[in-house]
């Protein structure tokens, strides 16, 4: 059969082959690629396959997509019982931070995000005793809701709360985060104290309200790019507020590099 080929299109492929030949590829852009959403300048694809552990890896995340993932078993030391949804995005948040990817979740408000964020933060405590403790950046009206729920699931977590004038800076800060499972501040102060917070080497960050952050050059928004903990997650009852391009900012926390730079997300999708 005749098949038509666009000459230009083909020096694009050209080019992207000659750029990938024999350099190393993160796994984020594998990713995109065997997803079937890589891309480079015209080329766009529509299918991809992929094999090894990559092929492991695409299906289980789509698995995982698919809500087909076993719901998390009771948590040591949670006070209180997680719905089975609950339980389900505790998972979707496991799977994907033992994998090294940052893990959004988007339950509508007044669904309990906080309690499953808790819930995983518990059971990674227990897993990894000895890890650095994890920092959750929430709006400052939200700051005494984590407190209370985090005393109210997980009372043997130890909790500052990273705020006002009597907050610790400098060296004691370092000391009361040391002794700290969870640290929990404002966009705000996350600005303010940024040294502070930057120098501190920390397990997991949580955005809450990350829709704050759709902005991705306000201070906050870069000042959240900059940490680079092992595990990112963000909480959003609205991943999508005003435009396609408030997922590009947070994906771009959770997992950088995924949908590509912002103008050639903004060219394909936008």
């Amino acid at each position: 059969r005749w098949i038509e080929v666009d000459r230009n299109v083909l020096k694009e492929a050209l080019k992207a082959l000659e750029k990938q030949n024999g350099r190393t590829v993160a796994l984020n852009e594998a990713l995109a690629f065997a997803s079937g959403i890589g891309f480079s300048g015209r080329l766009r694809i529509d299918a991809a396959a992929s094999g090894g552990w990559l092929r492991g890896l695409v299906s289980r995340l789509k698995a995982a997509g698919e809500n087909v993932l076993e719901p998390t078993r009771r948590i040591e030391g949670l006070a209180g019982e997680l719905r089975n949804y609950q339980s389900r995005g505790v998972s979707w948040i496991d799977f994907l931070t033992d994998n090294r990817f940052g893990a959004l979740l988007a339950d509508d408000m007044g669904l309990g995000k906080t309690a499953q964020v808790i819930a995983w933060a518990l059971e990674r405590r227990r897993r990894h005793p000895d890890a650095p403790p994890a920092l959750v950046v929430a709006p400052l009206t939200l700051l005494s809701n984590w407190r209370h729920e985090f005393a109210r699931f997980a009372p043997s977590l130890k909790v500052y709360i990273h705020h006002g004038d009597g907050r610790h800076v400098a060296s004691g800060f370092r000391r009361t985060v040391n002794a700290s499972d969870v640290v929990v501040t404002s966009y705000s102060m996350l600005v303010r104290d940024y040294t502070d917070i930057s120098e501190t080497v920390w397990d997991a960050l949580v955005i809450d309200e990350a829709q704050t952050v759709k902005n991705p050059d306000t201070q906050a928004a870069r000042a959240i790019r900059a940490l680079s903990p092992p595990c990112r997650i963000a909480l959003t009852g609205t991943p999508v507020e005003n435009s396609v391009m408030d997922v590009w900012s947070i994906e771009e926390f959770l997992n950088p590099g995924f949908l590509d730079e912002r103008k050639t997300f903004v060219e394909r999708f936008v």
